[in-house]
Order: structure tokens, then C-alpha cells, then sequence
């Protein structure tokens, strides 16, 4: 019979030693430069690669879930194909950071400028300088998805109200192969963009990532292209923005704006980010009709080019100006984008 004090020691000793191996573990997480892997991860990866990406974005009654093949060539060459629920293709998506195309099932494919091919107003110093005032960046552990040990890299925002981010980071590819983001004010999950498997490949065709023309295929200009338009650029736009603030609370700075036409009436656009998300303001004669004005409301919007960045989608709320009309978009509490709203004239 083990006497107490023996199962006492040795219970002491099993005890010491798992502090031991976690504190050990806790050494080498925390060795590893957070900021580093995150900039490593924001750098196209100089490899091919090929993988089945699952995005669900949880929205109530309104939850949905996509699957689409991924085909990544360095250095900006992607191609994502959406599939239906039995596995056919729904659209597919083909860029090179100049110019996009989507490819739609009625042999339609609607062509334009990418991202990346328009010089934006806010360079990538200021961009990063902003995340890392807004967010902290923690190494958390690792863990092992796909066969393949990924660090867990935590972006946590440091005022409330706001989403926080799980990037799972492949250590040899620094591809973020799983990306949990969690509702602000919770620890539920907003959404979730994970590898269901990922390839790393020497090259991929480089039809993959071609235009192809047929005589029944028709090619259109969305008309969509990328505009980004200072603060000053957008006064002189239009009349209506000379009182519009150039920053909100919760450390949002205008990044960038533009106009459109929507039934006659000009509507302008004015970005915001704090380095990872984004508040939109837009800014109208007309109210928006009243079939939108929901609190919140999902925008399918994957981005292709940055693994972190989080989107528009999100919350709504409306505000009526003593000129104008307002509608703030963002991924953020209703506090935020209440507060926010305060400021507009």
C-alpha cells in the first residue's frame, strides 16, 4: 500500500514537472517575435500553393457558408473557385493585384481593376504604426492543423468594442491556415475562414490564372474599380463633407473616400481603420430605404489579397444630420459606432 506521504511526492513531483514542460513551452512561444510572424504573414509567401478554403460567417437566420478551391502563385497571381453545395463551381474569382475578374455561371465575367493596382492615401508604415497602437499582438502556443504545427497568434484589441482575431500560422509558409474571429464583447465566434487542406506546390499552370475568352462568353467592365480619394479630394467631390471629422473614437482615422451614384443621387464614402478594422460613414441626401434598416446586416466581401483584414460587414446604424443622412458600417460594437455617430454634424 502507497503510503500518503510517498503518493503525496509523487503527485508533488508529476505536479512540478508539468509546470515545468508548460513554463518551458511558455520560454518558447514567447521567444517568437509576434510582430515579425504577423509582418511575415501580411508579405505574400514566395510559394505556390493550392488548398479547399471553408469561410462561415454566423448571422443568425442568415449564417451562410462557403467552400472554394484556392490557387495561390507568388507573387500576387490567386485564383478562388466558390463551389455549390454538390461540389459544382458557383463563380470563380481570378486576380493579379492589377486587375480582377469574376467569372459568373451565365458565361458572364465582370472585369476590372484589383486592389493593389491603385495607390492608396494611406502608405503601409502609417497602417502598421495604427495596428500595433490599437492592438496587441501575442504568440498564445502552437498547435498542430493539416499535419502541420502553426503558432497561434492572438491580435487583441486594446479598447472595447471591437473584434479580436486567432490566426493559426503555418511556421514553414507563414500561410494563415485558420482564422477565427470572435464577436465584440464575447468569445462567441464571428466567423471563420479555415484550410480544409492546404498543398504547398513548386508551381502551379500559369493558365490558372488567365482570362479565357469564347465566343459565348461575355466580357463586361463592372465599372467598379477602386477609387481612393483624400480628405481634400472629397471636398472638392462634392459640397457635403467640409464638416465631416477627419477621426473617430477608438482610434479610427480616415484612410480613404469616394462617390457614387445611386438613382441620381451622389452618395459618398468615407473609410476608416485603426490598422485592422474598418468604419464606414456614408453620406446621403436621401434616407436609405427602410427595407435596410436593420441593425446589422451580412457583406460578403473575402478578401484576396490581406489575410487580416476584416471587412465592412457587420453592424448598421443610421443617423439623421441636419443636412444629411448617415449610415455607419462596421464590424464593431453599437457603442463604437454610436459614438462615432455623435460626431457627425
Amino acid at each position: 500500500m502507497t503510503s500518503p506521504i510517498k503518493l503525496c511526492f509523487t503527485i508533488s513531483l508529476f505536479t512540478l514537472i508539468g509546470i515545468q514542460i508548460y513554463c518551458e513551452e511558455g520560454k518558447k512561444t514567447s521567444k517568437i517575435n509576434a510582430i515579425k510572424v504577423l509582418g511575415s504573414v501580411v508579405k505574400h509567401p514566395r510559394l505556390s500553393y493550392k488548398g479547399r478554403v471553408t469561410v462561415t460567417k454566423w448571422f443568425g437566420k442568415k449564417t451562410r457558408s462557403e467552400e472554394a478551391n484556392v490557387y495561390y502563385s507568388y507573387p500576387n497571381h490567386y485564383r478562388w473557385e466558390y463551389l455549390t453545395p454538390d461540389g459544382g463551381i458557383d463563380r470563380i474569382v481570378v486576380g493579379d493585384g492589377k486587375v480582377q475578374s469574376v467569372y459568373l455561371p451565365d458565361d458572364k465575367v465582370l472585369i476590372g481593376k484589383g486592389v493593389n493596382s491603385v495607390r492608396k492615401m494611406m502608405d503601409k508604415e502609417k497602417e502598421w504604426s495604427l495596428l500595433f497602437f490599437n492592438y496587441e499582438a501575442t504568440i498564445l502556443g502552437e498547435e498542430e492543423r493539416l499535419g502541420r504545427t502553426v503558432w497561434i497568434l492572438e491580435l487583441k484589441p486594446l479598447s472595447p468594442g471591437k473584434p479580436r482575431q486567432h490566426l493559426m500560422v503555418d511556421q514553414k509558409t507563414y500561410v494563415v491556415l485558420e482564422n477565427r474571429r470572435f464577436r465584440p464583447g464575447s468569445g462567441k465566434i464571428a466567423s471563420l475562414t479555415k484550410y480544409d487542406w492546404f498543398e504547398p506546390i513548386e508551381k502551379l499552370p500559369d493558365t490558372l490564372f488567365e482570362i479565357k475568352k469564347t465566343q459565348d462568353r461575355e466580357i463586361v467592365d463592372h465599372g467598379l474599380d477602386p477609387d481612393f480619394l483624400s480628405y481634400e479630394d472629397m471636398e472638392e467631390a462634392w459640397d457635403q463633407g467640409s464638416d465631416i471629422p477627419e477621426a473617430f473614437p477608438s482610434g479610427f482615422v480616415f484612410e480613404s473616400g469616394n462617390t457614387f451614384d445611386v438613382l441620381g443621387e451622389t452618395v459618398g464614402h468615407y473609410r476608416y481603420t485603426d490598422g485592422l478594422a474598418i468604419l464606414s460613414v456614408f453620406v446621403s441626401d436621401q434616407p436609405v430605404s427602410k427595407k435596410f434598416k436593420k441593425e446589422a446586416a451580412p457583406i460578403t466581401d473575402h478578401s484576396h489579397a490581406n489575410p487580416i483584414l476584416l471587412t465592412t460587414s457587420g453592424r448598421v446604424i443610421f443617423k439623421k444630420g441636419e443636412n444629411q443622412y448617415y449610415t455607419l458600417v462596421g464590424d464593431l460594437s453599437k457603442k463604437v459606432l454610436k459614438s462615432a455617430s455623435e460626431l457627425l454634424p
